[in-house]
């Protein structure tokens, strides 16, 4: 018996002076992890720097005067069009989210969009853009007969139509500017081909848009007027 609890004793001394030495292998889990951490370092944060470009046209976003976009039914309200509002329609782009169409299938016969801009722009130097996308535009026998972004007013009696130019064929989303449109009153030597001056005088101050004489679809989206600072 002695010999026995001897024998206990000097087990429980040996346990307490070295431990246990236990080897756990890391389960396929913890190993596919340890992979991932390998494989997939940390991603760094990049600093975008922003050019003149971008400089230029947040200044003159800041002078947005009117901007329509059509994602609500508000736009109705404040557009009028011609009695052929059945080739009109907003339908949904993957790019653009709503947009309006217009698209008609015989050449002849014109389809507006219109509003008075009058109040808001006279006596201002402006930009008209436009996101504008072209689907098949054929153009009829004059050079205007095509698809359609144009201001309109009179002066004097005489009415000018600075406009987008060339919109016929397919072309895909690009944002358009109108442009003088060659007239003595506009001067285009110091601010460029897309700023108009509207003198005070001007009345009948119309910004239309759509298909003119022509078959195809046309599609808009963003339009924004900017006043020139």
């Amino acid at each position: 018996m002695e010999k026995k609890y001897l024998l206990i004793v000097l087990a429980v001394i040996f346990i307490s002076v070295n431990g246990f030495s236990q080897k756990v292998d890391p389960s396929p889990k913890d190993t596919i992890k340890n992979k991932q951490k390998l494989q997939n370092p940390p991603v760094q944060s990049t600093t975008i720097k922003i050019t003149p470009t971008q400089t230029e046209r947040s200044k003159q976003d800041s002078n947005v005067l009117f901007k329509e976009d059509f994602s609500t039914k508000e736009w109705a309200k404040t557009w009028q069009y011609n009695s052929r509002s059945k080739y009109i329609s907003i339908i949904v782009d993957k790019l653009y989210g709503k947009v309006l169409k217009i698209s008609k299938s015989i050449p002849s016969g014109n389809c507006f969009v219109k509003r008075d801009i009058t109040n808001l722009v006279r006596g201002k130097k402006i930009m008209i853009r436009s996101f504008i996308k072209c689907d098949n535009i054929q153009g009829g026998q004059l050079d205007y007969e095509i698809g359609n972004l144009t201001l309109e007013f009179t002066m004097d009696d005489i009415k000018y139509y600075p406009a987008v130019q060339g919109l016929k064929g397919s072309s895909d989303w690009n944002q358009h500017y109108i442009q003088e449109d060659g007239k003595t009153y506009l001067d285009n030597t110091i601010d460029g081909p897309f700023v108009i001056f509207i003198p005070e005088e001007a009345t009948n101050i119309i910004l239309y848009f759509g298909l003119q004489n022509c078959s195809g679809s046309i599609y808009f989206s963003n339009i924004e007027i900017i006043e020139k600072i």
